[in-house]
């Protein structure tokens, strides 16, 4: 039977336009708070709410304990899924490589010590690009499933490809599902996404939630009414909620229907590789000055032990001798 999951999210780029302080620590309290009143609006208890960056999360423990309790128990009940996995939602064309891996292993760390598991899907809606390697560092860092939003492969027609696997030049794969990015469950998207999935043939699609909401919470507990009004239509597929592992997992059953995608995705906003030049010689040198720093702090940290050893070794062999 075919099934629509429905993926409740909200886009908060912590990386973009707003401050930080104090500007983007009250979104996230707000965006906790709106996702925690839809979990307990909903009589049915299957409303799942995905989350991206750890920060979000680790913010909202700093400055709202009381609320983050909550967060915890939902977590722990599926109700709150830890997705994304990791800090922010990082650009992909400026940093290097071990920046990027560092973001999903201090993320996932977090996630880890914090809540006793880890992301298992990564998510990065409005990245204008993506390198061929991120497959490989997705996988390494204990994630099987990607979502984004822009800079999808297109069919020969020019048609974008939601669902498909992605391959790094090392054999690496990972399953992405990307796009059909709405405000809210709908049935025009509803019958579009079904048409979808009849003309490739494939049981499952999605949509994802909420759209346009850089700077605002645009979640509401009326979400709830349309996906069950939905899923009652018999001219549609089951409509449901579901977390972003559950779309990756439901994908895994038919992973031999979908194309296999090598290569870049960078087909849209390419006038951002030129832009802003000084802030990417900036972020190259900082990436290039901390390296370094490592390196050193590294060194420094064996020439300190190697020290005590010997000085270890000195004080015994003094007290062999004194006590001849």
């Amino acid at each position: 039977m075919k099934r629509i999951h429905a993926v409740a999210s909200q886009h908060l780029d912590a990386a973009w336009l707003w401050t930080r302080v104090p500007q983007g620590e009250d979104l996230m309290r707000q965006c906790f708070e709106r996702a925690i009143e839809i979990i307990e609006a909903d009589p049915t208890g299957k409303f799942v709410f995905s989350r991206s960056t750890a920060w979000s999360f680790w913010i909202v423990q700093q400055r709202c304990p009381a609320l983050f309790e909550q967060v915890k128990k939902y977590v722990a009940e599926g109700r709150i899924e830890l997705c994304g996995g990791q800090w922010v939602e990082p650009d992909h064309l400026i940093p290097g490589g071990e920046s990027l891996v560092r973001q999903m292993a201090l993320g996932q760390w977090y996630y880890r010590q914090t809540f006793g598991r880890i992301a298992t899907v990564c998510r990065d809606p409005d990245v204008f690009g993506h390198p061929n390697t991120l497959p490989q560092i997705i996988g390494k860092c204990g994630m099987d499933g990607y979502y984004f939003h822009r800079c999808r492969p297109n069919e020969e027609s020019g048609t974008p490809i939601n669902q498909f696997a992605w391959e790094s030049p090392d054999g690496s794969r990972v399953l992405v599902f990307a796009g059909h990015w709405v405000r809210e469950p709908d049935e025009s998207g509803a019958r579009e996404m079904f048409d979808e999935m009849e003309r490739l043939d494939l049981p499952a699609g999605f949509p994802v939630c909420a759209r346009n909401s850089d700077r605002r919470i645009t979640m509401t507990a009326d979400f709830l009414d349309g996906v069950t009004a939905l899923d009652a239509d018999p001219d549609l597929p089951s409509l449901r909620w579901s977390a972003a592992g559950d779309v990756i997992a439901d994908m895994k059953g038919y992973a031999d229907r979908l194309p296999v995608i090598r290569g870049e995705l960078g087909f849209q906003y390419t006038e951002t590789c030129t832009s802003n030049g000084p802030n990417k010689r900036w972020i190259r040198k900082l990436e290039t000055t901390l390296m370094t720093a490592e390196k050193l702090a590294r060194r420094a940290a064996v020439g300190a032990r190697r020290s005590r050893r010997r000085a270890e070794i000195g004080r015994h062999a003094g007290h062999l001798t004194g006590s001849n």
